[in-house]
């Protein structure tokens, strides 16, 4: 079977990475907006009490995780119910298969995610893996047992078009999705005073007006 096979080159896998980028940064924006919209009146509470680290955590750590669970639930589902393609491999013609030929499962999925984590550690090399690899197999395709393989010719048009769409979401929309309260709470002088006030365990309460003028 693995004669039949026709391996994705590194150019597509990039392209295509690069677009699943852009569709998860934009998805998981909007989740982060909806979820400091809920919580930004429990984080000026914890700053109001003094209690930065965990004001901090609240912004910081829930971010963080939105971004993860946004990456990892994207991929899983794209390649476990949409035939193994996530949007830039659908846009790029590409698929994701077991070894075997067979869909992806969610295990198949979770390892490979595993796998990507790893292959990122040691400055990219179980990335870089797929240039000399005969099979184009990266380090995570490797513990997953998976290929990429190419299916269709790439859809350039496409391509453009989500460029353009991302571009818009960035300069139009995204300006919008702020929340003034919470950016006058960390901006950089606030947050370098707080970090001192930690530091010598000398923390002030929280005080909206004094913030933007306290270091001047």
């Amino acid at each position: 079977m693995e004669n039949e096979m026709q391996f994705a080159g590194v150019r597509r896998r990039i392209v295509a990475s690069i677009i699943d980028g852009f569709v998860v940064k934009v998805v998981s924006g909007i989740i982060l907006f909806a979820y400091l919209f809920e919580v930004q009146n429990a984080i000026m509470g914890y700053m109001a009490e003094g209690k930065f680290i965990a004001a901090l955590g609240m912004l910081f750590g829930g971010s963080l995780l939105i971004s993860a669970l946004t990456s990892i639930v994207y991929d899983v589902v794209s390649w476990t119910r949409f035939e193994g393609k996530t949007i830039g491999y659908s846009v790029m013609g590409v698929q994701l298969v077991q070894v075997d030929g067979a869909p992806i499962s969610v295990r198949t999925a979770l390892l490979r995610i595993v796998g990507s984590v790893l292959a990122s550690i040691p400055l990219g090399l179980g990335y870089l893996w797929i240039i000399w690899d005969k099979k184009k197999q990266g380090w995570h395709d490797k513990i997953a047992g998976t290929y990429v393989l190419k299916r269709q010719n790439a859809k350039f048009g496409l391509v453009a078009a989500i460029v353009v769409l991302y571009v818009l979401f960035s300069t139009v929309i995204a300006p919008f999705m702020k929340l003034p309260m919470l950016e006058e709470a960390f901006n950089e002088d606030a947050i370098e005073s707080y970090i001192q006030a930690t530091l010598t365990e000398d923390m002030p309460p929280f005080d909206p007006v004094d913030t933007s003028t306290e270091t001047q």
